[in-house]
Parts: C-alpha cells; structure tokens; sequence
C-alpha cells in the first residue's frame, strides 16, 4: 500500500442519493498499519 495525502471521503449524490454531497472525515490509516496489512483469505 501506499498512503496519499490525507483528504475527506466524498460520493456525489448520484450516486449515494441518501448520504452523498457531504465530506466524511475519518481517522488516518496509522503508518505501522500501512506497513503490515494483514488480508484475510
């Protein structure tokens, strides 16, 4: 993986009608994660 800078999670609403046109703020992904992913399967 490699980590882009950190920006809001953004769906227009055509194609989220109920929740889209909104900025959605999350947590960063913590470095250590980024460097062990650990996949199911």
């Amino acid at each position: 993986m490699t980590q882009v800078p950190h920006r809001a999670h953004w769906q227009p609403v055509e194609y989220n009608a109920l929740h889209g046109g909104l900025e959605r703020w999350f947590e960063p992904v913590q470095p250590d994660v980024v460097s062990r992913p650990v996949w199911a399967g």
